[in-house]
């Protein structure tokens, strides 16, 4: 996904203009429990008080793709909501959509439903150039007919949606093989999001602790601001590309969306809504 946007920050979509994305899958979300206490701790996600409903407990990662591929924060929020299908007491809606407003007129949407599981879970992502949808941890892009030609994409594996070609975005797909028989082969990744997040957790870990045992060594005693200043050189090489800042603003998005849903209002996102300190 880094790769994919410093191919999207390239330009490739002209002016971009909207995005939007979608997770429809049919569950009650409810967890069983022997005992009814047991079960109100364990379903936690079905209330109010302390759920972010679907748009928080699901949507927060697909916001964060907006912020990314957008290159920017939302400004404005407003969405609707309903229970609709599951009638057991819970007051978390299982019908939502969510509008959110960007800088430079762009908007995103986000819709979710647990009644119904048709089309799944994509995003799309629009500009004046071409189109990108991102599925099941893969990418393709369709051009429109008036954007200039990139020169590789003659060789690129195209697949077929409906009345459109998508040109897949993916490692390998823009050589001159990719055409050759057998090329089209669905690849699989067998590591999942989970073990890269975790992966990147310990290999950062080591790579601080290396850190501060070598300003140690190096300085004797220092101040938490010096120790900050030897260890900004070390980012370059830290995993994942996003940051904690990255996640902390990505879930301010997504509880101001919620927000907007329950209560039926437009709500204002001023920038320091997204910082800390």
């Amino acid at each position: 996904m880094v790769n994919l946007v410093k191919f999207i920050r390239t330009g490739v979509m002209g002016t971009p203009l909207k995005g939007s994305a979608q997770f429809h899958k049919k569950m009650s979300w409810r967890i069983a429990s022997a005992t009814p206490e047991r079960e109100k701790v364990l379903n936690w996600r079905l209330d109010n008080a302390t759920s972010g409903g679907l748009i928080a407990e699901l949507g927060v990662h697909q916001l964060d793709l907006a912020n990314w591929f957008l290159n920017g924060l939302p400004t404005e929020a407003m969405g609707i909501g309903a229970l609709t299908y599951y009638k057991d007491q819970r007051d978390v809606f299982d019908n939502v959509q969510a509008l959110l407003r960007y800088p430079n007129g762009m908007h995103y949407s986000y819709t979710a439903t647990i009644g119904n599981s048709f089309d799944g879970d994509l995003a799309m992502f629009f500009g004046t150039d071409c189109a990108i949808m991102v599925r099941e941890r893969r990418a393709w892009m369709f051009k429109e007919a008036d954007a200039p030609l990139l020169g590789w994409e003659v060789y690129a594996k195209k697949d077929a949606f409906y009345k459109e070609s998508g040109i897949s975005l993916r490692a390998g797909a823009s050589k001159q093989d990719a055409q050759k028989a057998g090329a089209d082969a669905e690849v699989v990744d067998p590591i999942s999001s989970l073990q890269y997040a975790l992966e990147s957790f310990l290999i950062n870990s080591h790579n601080l602790a290396v850190g501060v045992a070598e300003f140690a060594e190096a300085y004797g005693e220092g101040t938490d601001d010096d120790l900050r200043e030897f260890l900004k050189e070390q980012e370059k090489n830290r995993q994942p590309a996003a940051s904690w800042l990255d996640g902390y603003q990505a879930t301010v998005a997504a509880l101001q969306a919620n927000r907007a849903v329950v209560t039926d209002q437009r709500l204002e996102l001023p920038p320091d809504l997204f910082t800390l300190g």
